[in-house]
């Protein structure tokens, strides 16, 4: 009687696109609360409300997964069996909805791992690397191609840390798990170690998922709370996956240096950026942030040299012109300071800080 249900649901306005966006979007408030069983039922009903929202799909399939993580301990192993079907059913309808979502593909390959499903693993994995990568960078790709897992590791890291440092060792793993018959004894030991692996990689994973949204979210009272326990959080994970040899993913220490100033530690903002740029002196964001916390702290003369070491990287950067600028005329060098924002203004003469800039100096510069 499921055309019966939907015909009631339509007559009474209980389906639709909005309103399973609605219902989405209520799932999420009971998930945030910790009622992951509320939320399960909001998104089943925004699935049933509109068939082809894929993120509903994958909402519930996630959170399937939640509960199954909450209650494995207490469950029986029928019931355990019929919370991983579930979720595998929900996330592959959302994969069928949605091909290119990284995410969902992810969340399969979990479920397909904690089943015992290997060469199924292997292959959601394999989507996900093919996601992940830069186009035409093919270290692994949906076509089932194989390379070997440094290759992986590499490109990955190259392309996108935060997402895809979970994603790399596990294709190395997948591709020996799923086939352990043509590999010898080393190999498969190998592939143990790399396993081993995961539990560090994944926590270093979300620990900068957490570090990139606390740099981009609301400056709020919340969000300035929240802060210094997401860069211990982002330390303590790179330490743990330091500790097992992962590869340090780029602009790490960059990305800690600009947590540390939003908490306020200028100090061990400034160490952590001294040593970004001691690795990679060509790391724009981290000269960038650099020059902000010198120029914070009254190091002025190496705030210019910060600000100098970011524009060349980008000297078409009208932002970054200014800041020179900025520095030039802290340090009371008005002559360099009118040269940049001369060229600044030029550049973007519409943009209300470097306005500011220019009216700080007294002289307009000619348009």
């Amino acid at each position: 009687m499921k055309w019966f249900k939907k015909a009631i649901d339509k007559a009474t306005g209980r389906s639709g696109r909005e309103y399973a966006e609605q219902l989405v979007t209520r799932g999420y408030i009971a998930s945030r609360e910790g009622r992951l069983d509320d939320a399960l039922a909001a998104f089943i009903e925004a699935c049933d409300a509109d068939e082809t929202l894929a993120i509903a799909h994958f909402d519930a399939g996630t959170t399937e997964l939640l509960r199954f993580n909450r209650d494995a301990q207490a469950l029986d192993t029928a019931t355990r069996a019929a919370r991983l079907e579930a979720a595998e059913r929900w996330l592959e309808r959302a994969v069928a909805l949605d091909e290119a979502h990284a995410p969902s593909w992810r969340a399969l390959a979990r479920v397909r791992e904690r089943k015992g499903a290997l060469v199924a693993a292997h292959a959601a994995w394999t989507t996900v690397v093919a996601l992940l990568l830069p186009a035409g960078g093919g270290a692994a790709h949906a076509s089932g191609e194989r390379a070997p897992a440094g290759a992986v590791v590499g490109a990955l890291v190259g392309a996108d840390p935060g997402a895809a440092l979970g994603a790399d060792l596990r294709v190395g793993f997948g591709t020996r798990a799923s086939d352990p018959a043509s590999e010898d004894v080393a190999a498969f030991v190998e592939a143990r170690r790399e396993q081993a692996r995961l539990q560090p990689a994944a926590r270093l994973e979300l620990a900068l998922v957490k570090a990139r949204a606390a740099l981009s979210g609301a400056d709020d009272e919340a969000s300035r709370a929240t802060r210094p326990l997401d860069l211990e959080d982002l330390w303590l994970a790179w330490s743990a996956a330091e500790a097992a040899a992962l590869p340090r993913p780029p602009h790490l220490f960059a990305l800690a240096g600009a947590l540390a100033r939003k908490t306020g530690d200028l100090a061990r903002a400034r160490a952590l950026l001294d040593d970004a740029v001691r690795h990679d002196k060509h790391d724009l964001e981290a000269w960038r942030e650099l020059a902000t916390v010198c120029m914070t702290t009254g190091d002025l003369n190496a705030a210019l040299a910060a600000s100098l070491a970011a524009y060349r990287e980008d000297p078409v950067d009208a932002g970054l012109v200014c800041n020179v600028g900025v520095c030039h005329l802290a340090l009371g060098d008005r002559a360099q300071a009118a040269e940049f924002f001369e060229l600044a203004y030029g550049m973007a003469p519409d943009d209300p800080i470097i306005g500011r800039a220019v009216a700080a100096l007294g002289v307009p510069p000619s348009r």
